[in-house]
């Protein structure tokens, strides 16, 4: 009986697994280049339109959705917000819906969408934060909340709910075009939603953009 050689079935079965490891790894770097990645940039001095022209020449770019940061003050009731309005285009800006109306009337009063996380940043006189109960109440019923909107120049303008956002949880919009109908003026673009398609364009981009002096967060 010849005797098996054990020596060879050990490095026939180390190749096979050098082969299925490298086989895995060449699928998994296929599919991550198969994919859009998507985050935020932005800048404390603004983004002029010629530098959002420019964008266009980023390699991979499949949609860059532009936005403006406008502080704010938010008032329901008792409880007030500080925050920062994120202001663009709600029907483009890539935004998740837990609740929205079925029409949204953009006329003369300011039409918010509140992120699901957003409202636990409120608080009263004495600095406590709105109960959990309370949150879970608004968010049923948003429509019918009645609040005030307060910009930098403390001017004071009735607001209402039309939708409530599942993600990014934490933001507060409002239509550009609405506020710029109501402001009576064209707002700076402050930052924005890019998306790259591939991960190898995306890591190009992101080194671009940061020595460009952009601030990035985040990736989906």
């Amino acid at each position: 009986m010849k005797k098996r050689n054990i020596y060879k079935d050990i490095v026939v079965f180390a190749v096979f697994c050098t082969t299925v490891f490298f086989l895995i790894q060449f699928v998994r770097e296929y599919q991550k280049e198969e994919k859009s990645y998507g985050f935020t940039l932005m800048t404390d001095g603004g983004i002029q339109p010629d530098v959002v022209k420019e964008f266009e020449n980023i390699k991979g770019l499949t949609r860059f959705e532009p936005y403006t940061e406008v502080p704010v003050t938010i008032k329901i009731g008792i409880y007030t917000l500080e925050t920062n309005l994120t202001v663009t285009d709600i029907e483009d800006y890539p935004l998740k819906w837990k609740s929205v109306e079925e029409e949204i009337v953009l006329g003369n009063t300011p039409a918010l969408f509140f992120g699901k996380d957003s409202f636990a940043g409120f608080t009263d006189q004495y600095g406590h934060a709105v109960g959990k109960s309370k949150i879970q109440k608004w968010i049923k019923n948003y429509r019918s909340l009645e609040l005030t909107i307060t910009d930098e120049k403390e001017k004071i303008r009735t607001a209402k709910i039309s939708g409530i956002i599942k993600s990014p949880g934490g933001l507060v919009c409002m239509d550009r075009k609405q506020l710029e109908e109501l402001e009576k003026k064209e707002l700076q673009i402050t930052g924005g939603y890019m998306e790259i398609w591939g991960y190898r364009n995306t890591e190009e981009a992101k080194k671009i953009l940061e020595k460009g002096g952009f601030v990035l967060e985040g990736e989906e």
